[in-house]
């Protein structure tokens, strides 16, 4: 399959529209996860900062420039101790984790537009009212937490449908991470804006409702701008429909059975599970608990937090995107096979980014050699850009949602394993130890991750992707004839 060779077209009209579908998705993508991760900010200002004076300097890392300030507290409006705190961190993932597969069944069996959208809408609906549940009752705000997870968690599964059905074969990885790549620009944006609003006389409630806003505002564009697949899209000219449906190699019926049996034990797509598990725990570690960690150690004021965390991610996101398209370039021009190109990456990612987070516990108070060292460990783990992020489409490129959802409800787990990391080695009398501690058991799950990748993944095609059944005749014509006129009749429609 890897070496049939492409169609080209003859010509794709002046906008491709399989690129602004993408562009929909990687805004829609970069407004749910600045739903997710206004929190980790935010939660500094909600239930105020570590005092550092007295016996508690010890394991803190005061700068000079921020020395002046040491022995304030800054006072937030939620007396929350840290098991509260990561009680409410956490509770976004176990309604995130629950929807994954489903948002992959719904996507293949109803619609993926509609199961996008109302994914992304439903959850800036429920933002908007962070404010007023969170001042009500804690517990509420937890529940509120899950529930915003619930209905996030249909979009990335959704998002991988999406691909297979827009994507020609040879842009399906770079599709893919230009899409997913707006989760990183949400953070990057999110995070200093996130700071800045804190710190105004607008407060912390308003980081979470401008987003929701804004979600709410491009939900309207998207029910009317984007369809399934570009069968049914209104604006596409037919040259670029023919084009990505003569290259893409998928057949999508909503009456096409999903072989779970095959999937929940198929030793890729266990593979691809593991590697999402064990690479997802880095990097939860940067999205949900630096800020804290910048925030106890260093005690940098919450504005520079921020920023200084949206670095972080802006590097992640153009190494995110440098990686998928090397990884493409190489599997184009033959130069190693798609198994053997995932492994290189993925390994580099798992080796590189754990050596990083232990040399970060090495270097003491030298705030600029530990920025330095995680600046590294950013760049190491997008190279999973060119590792595991596409191989739900390598596995099952008609499967790819399922496929997607069973790796991502075990992926994420990763995020109640860095929180649950942190606070297991907490340490109230020494701040950096607790801290090191936790780094150095992230490091060691990367480097079991490397070894187990290394020796059992695959990215081949598994056989019951390939199989046909009495359904995909239905498509056949479609593959060597262009645009079928009764394909609303078999396929669907959003």
């Amino acid at each position: 399959m890897e070496n049939v060779p492409l169609i080209r077209a003859r010509r794709t009209g002046f906008i491709r529209h399989r690129y602004v579908v993408c562009m929909f998705v990687f805004t829609g993508l970069a407004l749910v996860y600045a739903l997710r991760v206004n929190l980790s900010v935010a939660i500094i200002a909600m239930a105020g900062s570590i005092p550092r004076n007295g016996s508690e300097l010890e394991g803190t890392c005061i700068l000079p420039e921020t020395n002046e300030t040491a022995g304030l507290r800054v006072r937030g409006d939620f007396d929350w101790n840290e098991q509260t705190k990561a009680a409410i961190l956490g509770a976004f993932f176990y309604g995130y984790l629950s929807t994954q597969i489903i948002g992959g069944i719904m996507a293949q069996k109803l619609s993926v537009k509609w199961v996008f959208g109302y994914g992304i809408f439903l959850t800036s609906v429920l933002s908007v009212t962070t404010e007023w549940v969170a001042r009500w009752n804690v517990n509420a705000f937890i529940v509120l937490r899950v529930l915003e997870g619930i209905t996030e968690g249909v979009t990335v599964p959704t998002m991988y449908c999406l691909i297979s059905r827009w994507a020609p074969k040879n842009e399906r990885t770079t599709m893919s991470m230009l899409c997913t790549v707006g989760t990183n620009i949400g953070t990057v944006i999110t995070m200093p804006i996130t700071a800045a609003l804190s710190d105004s006389a607008l407060g912390w409630s308003a980081s979470f409702y401008l987003p929701g806003a804004a979600g709410i505002i491009w939900s309207l564009a998207w029910y009317i701008c984007v369809t399934s697949q570009p069968e049914n899209h209104r604006w596409i000219s037919a040259e670029e429909r023919e084009y990505i449906m003569k290259n893409r190699e998928t057949c999508h019926l909503s009456s096409k059975e999903i072989p779970w049996v095959e999937i929940l034990t198929s030793r890729g797509v266990w593979m691809y599970s593991i590697a999402r598990l064990l690479s997802s725990v880095t990097f939860y570690m940067f999205l949900t608990e630096m800020p804290t960690f910048v925030d106890q150690v260093f005690g940098i004021p919450l504005t520079g937090n921020g920023l200084l965390n949206g670095v972080f991610h802006s590097i992640y996101a153009c190494a995110l995107m440098a990686s998928a398209a090397l990884s493409d370039y190489m599997i184009h021009r033959n130069v190693w096979s798609r198994t053997n190109i995932r492994k290189a990456f993925q390994c580099a990612s798992f080796v590189v980014s754990g050596a990083m987070l232990i040399l970060a516990t090495m270097v003491g108070c030298d705030y600029y050699a530990v920025t330095f060292l995680l600046c590294i460990a950013s760049v190491a783990i997008a190279l999973s850009g060119g590792g595991e992020s596409s191989m739900a489409l390598d596995l099952a490129p008609d499967h790819a949602a399922s496929v997607a959802g069973v790796g991502n409800t075990i992926g994420n787990v990763a995020a109640i394993i860095a929180t649950n990391l942190v606070l297991a080695f907490h340490d109230p009398l020494n701040s950096q130890r607790g801290w090191n501690k936790a780094f150095i058991a992230t490091a060691g799950l990367s480097f079991v991750g490397a070894l187990i990748f290394g020796i059992f993944a695959t990215a081949v095609e598994e056989p019951w992707s390939k199989r046909k059944d009495s359904d995909t005749s239905k498509c056949e014509g479609k593959f060597s004839s262009g645009f079928d006129p009764s394909a609303e009749s078999t396929v669907s429609v959003y």
